[in-house]
């Protein structure tokens, strides 16, 4: 047997280790230095017939390296870690996009991202069990067994089609009380250095699940705090192309 013909090698570069805080960065702060790198990335953002998207929100995820693409669809990301990264792309009205990039310390890689507005038509109820199934992989599921706080899944959010994610937090009465708030979309702390809050990115079609908790019930996957040093309310959201049906 000729293994050669059934094995696939991809490379990957771990990016240096990124120094801890004992604070989230407030929106619009710089990284610190010490999290900085010399590597940028450029590119385009284009939609499925190759026009540019304008207003796209690009970002290195984890780190705090976010920016949304010009009138001609291009952006433009430095001082970025090296290694082998996840890029993400958000457009509302497209189908996100997640993919990975090396990125070389001191070198500029450039990458296309064509977004689409493939809907996967599938019968309510086949939509409704596949998300469920999603629901339990990412663990929203058990932490509503064991954890204090608010949690809408797939049914309950179809019910009340609200239209943006704001809406639909209106009637969580943890989410009006003052303090700070940090969102997670998708398990990734959401980066507003862009000004980019998650309702200018999320309709409420693309919304599968919300988790809300108050600053001292969420679990620790999901923790955050003001520049203070103060733990703030966690607002976490999953996207339906997170959680199925793929």
């Amino acid at each position: 047997m000729d293994l050669a013909r059934l094995i696939g090698i991809a490379s990957f570069r771990m990016p240096p280790p990124k120094q801890t805080a004992a604070t989230v960065a407030e929106p619009n702060a710089p990284a610190p230095a010490s999290q900085q790198g010399q590597a940028t990335l450029t590119g385009m953002v284009v939609d499925a017939a190759g026009k540019p998207v304008s207003n796209a929100r690009v970002a290195i995820d984890p780190d705090t390296a976010v920016t949304v693409t010009g009138t001609d669809g291009t952006f433009r990301l430095t001082g970025l870690r090296p290694g082998t990264r996840p890029l993400s792309v958000r457009r509302l009205g497209h189908r996100p996009v997640e993919i990975v990039v090396e990125l070389r310390e001191g070198s500029t890689t450039s990458q296309t991202v064509a977004l689409t507005k493939e809907v996967t038509v599938l019968n309510t109820v086949q939509v409704i069990a596949l998300r469920e199934l999603g629901l339990e992989r990412v663990g929203f599921t058990s932490r509503k067994g064991k954890r204090g706080g608010t949690f809408m899944d797939v049914r309950e959010i179809m019910s009340r089609n609200s239209p943006r994610l704001n809406e639909l937090l209106r009637t969580v009465p943890l989410v009006r009380r003052p303090g700070c708030a940090r969102y997670f979309v998708d398990g990734v702390l959401w980066s507003a250095m862009a000004g980019s809050d998650p309702d200018e990115y999320l309709s409420g079609s693309e919304i599968g699940a919300v988790e809300v908790y108050s600053a001292n019930s969420a679990p620790p996957e999901f923790l955050a705090y003001s520049r203070t040093g103060m733990p703030c309310k966690i607002i976490v959201v999953w996207t339906r192309w997170k959680l199925g049906p793929r």
